[in-house]
């Protein structure tokens, strides 16, 4: 375990404010030991933790090559046919039979390269479970009039993914489209109407072109999209992508610090998380955390194969973890990052961890802004 001193400044006072956060215990308090953090509203912890998720891979192909991607730069490619859903129709009593799921995912790839997969696949699973939320998550390219409404008469929660200024790490720029944009404007709207969301979801990955841009990518994506929750993910680097250099992360960093009003429109569920953490004292795991293959999910293919990771498809079986490195629970962003990417090893996890903890050091210096309203001027070891 680590104990860090937390200095904040007060601009009405003009003075500093200490405080004291252990990452092992989840506890942040002022030097007279009274806590920070004191909350009795809802558990926002509970929001984002489904208890049984099942993820189905349909296949890696894509209509889009991010240079960040890992997946596509895997070295095992996996597809699908008709047939193949056919069969994941026909023999799932035998692998599920009274299973019950509250989170099911359908992934690509590009989910909608397989839309002929999805127009059997979710009309089954909808039947099989009514009141489980269905999620697909598209760049949004090959939404179209006809499966914006399937998706809607299905229930289906569809999340759009945008790098706003950084998009040109990815590929073609939908929200340039004003009728894609009407479209998944007009989706979004239907999916409150039918109260399965509060508003539309975009994700955000952090990548080498909107790292100092962030906040600008969020109000372009507000601009096009209207009241949306943005939600901006760090960069993993699997296969050699996902790299950045350290005085990049240092420049998002003081980026991000330097913009603290703004830091609720980027990271709002994972600022709520761990404040959640924080209140519960809820201690770090011994096992680095998976961003897909938790205790609580499982990955599958349409034969049922299961699968570590469905970006790093070499990986067959479940996933099976080794402990956290000691040196992670030295780290400010111990419980944020939880031991950066369990699959990753050598170069991979070096620059995985040197990406997670730049982004978990900013998600603890926006959670305790949130709660004290006092920018985080500096952290030091203890």
């Amino acid at each position: 375990m680590a104990t860090f001193k937390i200095v904040c400044y007060n601009p009405q006072y003009q003075q500093y404010v200490e405080m004291y956060y252990d990452n092992l215990n989840q506890t942040l308090v002022f030097p007279n030991g009274n806590p920070v953090f004191v909350y009795d509203g809802p558990d926002y912890f509970h929001l984002y933790a489904p208890k049984n998720a099942l993820r189905i891979m349909m296949g890696t192909k894509c209509n889009f090559k991010c240079s960040y991607c890992s997946q596509q730069y895997n070295s095992r490619s996996i597809d699908s046919t008709l047939k193949d859903v056919d069969y994941f129709i026909e023999h799932f009593d035998r692998h599920f039979i009274n299973r019950p799921f509250d989170e099911i995912e359908l992934w690509g790839g590009e989910p909608l390269v397989y839309i002929k997969h999805l127009y059997k696949l979710i009309p089954f699973l909808r039947k099989r479970y009514p009141d489980t939320r269905i999620t697909i998550i598209t760049n949004g390219v090959l939404l179209n009039d006809v499966n914006v409404e399937f998706f809607i008469q299905h229930q289906i929660n569809v999340v759009f993914s945008h790098d706003g200024v950084g998009q040109v790490c990815r590929g073609e720029d939908v929200l340039s489209d004003p009728h894609k944009v009407e479209l998944i404007k007009y989706m979004f709207d239907r999916f409150v109407q039918q109260q399965m969301i509060i508003k539309g979801m975009v994700n955000v990955v952090i990548n080498d072109i909107n790292i100092t841009h962030l906040f600008e990518s969020v109000d372009l994506i507000k601009n096009r999209l209207g009241d949306v929750f943005v939600s901006c993910n760090p960069m993993l680097s699997l296969n050699g992508r996902g790299i950045l250099s350290p005085e990049q992360n240092r420049q998002f960093i003081d980026y991000c610090l330097n913009n603290v009003d703004k830091l609720h429109d980027a990271f709002d569920w994972r600022i709520n998380r761990f404040k959640m953490h924080l209140l519960k004292h809820k201690q770090s795991v011994d096992y680095p955390f998976c961003c897909v293959s938790t205790k609580n999910a499982i990955v599958i293919d349409l034969h049922f194969n299961r699968s570590a990771c469905h970006n790093y498809t070499k990986y067959k079986g479940e996933l099976k973890l080794v402990p956290i490195q000691k040196k992670c629970y030295d780290c400010i962003a111990l419980n944020i990052c939880r031991g950066a990417c369990p699959l990753a090893s050598g170069s991979d996890f070096q620059h995985t961890c040197a990406n997670k903890i730049a982004f978990g050091t900013v998600i603890f210096a926006a959670t305790v802004y949130d709660i004290v309203r006092m920018p985080v001027v500096n952290i030091q070891r203890c």
